[in-house]
């Protein structure tokens, strides 16, 4: 999705496709993907519980800032991988910044969160959201519509500058 956007995103960086290349992972880079199992295109065959039970040291060491400082919105998964429920964000949760800017967990209605959910979000306190919403597309154009003012390409995500107020009308001349 994001190489459509050119010529404004000129480059993606993707991360954790093969070994070796974290890199090209940076805090301050915008534009990147991180594969926390690898991609399907680089497929590394882990399938035993020894190999899926943690992620990557290092990656986890890379992204945790990620997680600690900025807003994690969590969409279309139910959060039963324990790499990922405790050897990521169980690890950032037990900080004092436990998700500072908030961990935003969606579901659709009547879905039920996980019990490792719970933990995390039992573990995260009051910077845990659970957001129900009807869908994904539905959610990313909602989204949309709130950010259509924001500058995506320039400055960055901040909120939009005021407009200035109108110029007063000058007061009638006395007769």
């Amino acid at each position: 999705a994001l190489k459509s956007m050119e010529p404004h995103v000129r480059h993606v960086v993707e991360v954790n496709q093969v070994p070796g290349d974290f890199e090209q992972f940076s805090l301050m880079r915008r534009f990147q993907v991180v594969y926390l199992h690898g991609s399907v295109e680089h497929y590394r065959d882990r399938s035993t519980k020894p190999e899926i039970a943690d992620l990557d040291a290092e990656l986890a060491r890379l992204v945790d800032p990620l997680l600690r400082d900025w807003p994690l919105i969590v969409i279309g998964y139910r959060g039963a991988e324990a790499s990922i429920m405790t050897g990521l964000l169980g690890h950032v949760a037990s900080g004092r910044t436990a998700f500072r800017n908030g961990l935003f967990w969606c579901t659709l209605p009547g879905t039920e969160l996980h019990p490792q959910v719970q933990q995390l979000a039992a573990k995260v306190g009051k910077n845990f959201r659970h957001v129900v919403i009807e869908g994904f597309d539905e959610l990313l154009t909602e989204l949309d519509v709130l950010l259509r003012d924001t500058d995506h390409f320039g400055k960055g995500l901040e909120a939009p500058a005021p407009k200035p107020a109108p110029a007063p009308k000058p007061a009638p001349a006395p007769a």
